[in-house]
């Protein structure tokens, strides 16, 4: 008897099903919206491709008069592979594979359900959270615009320093963006799990229940009737898709082989975008309380990696009043690294409280991964040299960010750079004492 998971089989079962399948009952089609703006929807929390939604660092963004002296740089690894925990939520959707259409009452569309039917399995454990091609050519395409802008500073004669964590993903980054940025390969990487992943360290991070909130959305009655339209659409009764898996169908099957292939999934069709934005606030509910403003021990540990950089850019500012060789930085870390990083530097504003009943309330906040952090998603912070003052210019996914928030009217961004050390915190001596955050 044939697997079935051969292709004999599949092809057999495509053909006993594609007889089965009606044609359009509910309107569920994806070529129904083809055309309409935002359509696919294709921000996937923080299994989202950095070119769908990253700015474009250009020459515009150099300051007239200002000289370029010193970078210090923080990214996300770029997009990668499933790790090997996801085996089993692949096996499921191989078994919900298996029975498509199995009520002979399914609403999503001919054309559609046949793709998911011919879906193949593309997981592949042996590739445990590594760097994807997508995630290369993303680290590859930002290394080669900041060269292309800052040329003096992407230069052998300046000193570079690469930093990562202790994980493929984060080093393979690390060299791509050294390499496109045609930085020489003698400069090595330092592996530092301090200042790239300080929650590990910090024991205050794990003290408190932060997921309760997400639990009940993902069990309350819209995620439910995400989980009853799913299965009508596929065909299959309601208890095949229930709460904990309509999150894996959302992102294992739809999300992340996009993130790691750069092809659209057939699951995706059996998704509204509605339910793609329920289940996407479901997991900022979640980084907003583990890593964000849901409570101060979720973010202070990040104080190390704001010291470090500030000490950075303080250095590389006396460097240059005296005409010395500076130090660029650039920094290969994780999604959790920046958003406390961010949350710790207020470079994002808090959009809380984030509630079960506030989501459709916030279908456009600025609190999303998507947009945040992606796959590849980073800070910059270029310091330049303006008539011997030293400014400070801080870019968020190649876009320029005016800080502090609300609070700098120029459209070039510049901020003095005693002023930014002054609101980052970086005078006082009470602001990272360590064993009270993380005691």
């Amino acid at each position: 008897m044939a697997d079935e998971s051969s292709p004999s089989a599949i092809s057999l079962l495509c053909i006993i099903m594609a007889c089965t399948i009606p044609r359009l009952s509910d309107g569920f089609c994806s070529k129904d919206h083809i055309g309409e703006a935002g359509y696919p929807y294709k921000q996937f929390h923080g299994a989202t491709l950095y070119d769908t939604v990253r700015g474009e660092i250009g020459i515009s963004d150099r300051t007239s008069g200002c000289t370029p002296e010193s970078v210090v740089l923080i990214a996300r690894h770029g997009s990668r592979h499933p790790g090997k925990a996801a085996s089993d939520s692949y096996r499921q959707l191989v078994e919900l594979q298996s029975i498509l259409n199995i009520t002979g009452k399914a609403t999503l569309c001919k054309d559609d359900l046949t793709k998911i039917i011919e879906w193949r399995n593309w997981y592949q454990a042996s590739l445990d959270q590594d760097l994807a091609v997508t995630g290369i050519a993303e680290m590859k395409g930002l290394g080669q615009r900041f060269a292309a802008v800052y040329p003096e500073l992407f230069s052998n004669h300046q000193g570079q320093r690469f930093i990562s964590s202790n994980f493929q993903r984060t080093k393979e980054s690390a060299r791509v963006f050294r390499n496109a940025s045609l930085l020489s390969q003698r400069y090595e990487i330092d592996i530092d799990n301090f200042i790239t992943m300080s929650w590990e360290n910090c024991t205050a991070v794990g003290r408190r229940k932060l997921g309760r909130k997400v639990s009940r959305f993902l069990n309350g009655k819209l995620v439910g009737k995400i989980g009853k339209n799913i299965a009508a659409r596929l065909g299959v009764p309601p208890q095949n898709v229930r709460t904990p898996f309509i999150p894996t169908i959302y992102m294992e099957g739809c999300a992340r082989e996009q993130w790691a292939t750069g092809k659209d999934s057939p699951w995706c069709l059996a998704l509204s975008r509605l339910d793609k934005e329920a289940l996407e606030y479901s997991r900022d509910m979640r980084d907003y309380m583990k890593r964000s403003f849901g409570h101060v021990n979720s973010y202070r540990h990040s104080c190390v990696l704001k010291h470090y950089i500030l000490s950075a850019l303080k250095n590389a500012s006396s460097q240059a009043l005296s005409n010395e060789q500076k130090t660029n930085h650039f920094i290969f870390a994780h999604k959790p690294t920046l958003l406390s990083l961010l949350t710790e530097m207020k470079m994002i504003e808090d959009e809380g409280p984030f509630r079960g009943r506030d989501f459709r309330s916030k279908l456009n906040r600025k609190f999303k991964m998507s947009n945040l952090i992606p796959g590849s998603g980073n800070v910059a912070f270029v310091l330049n040299k303006c008539d011997d003052q030293m400014k400070l210019q801080i870019f968020h996914n190649e876009r320029l960010l005016t800080m502090p928030l609300h609070g700098n009217p120029r459209h070039d961004g510049l901020w003095n750079l005693d002023d930014a050390l002054e609101y980052f915190g970086f005078n006082d001596p009470h602001d990272c004492i360590w064993e009270e955050i993380c005691s």
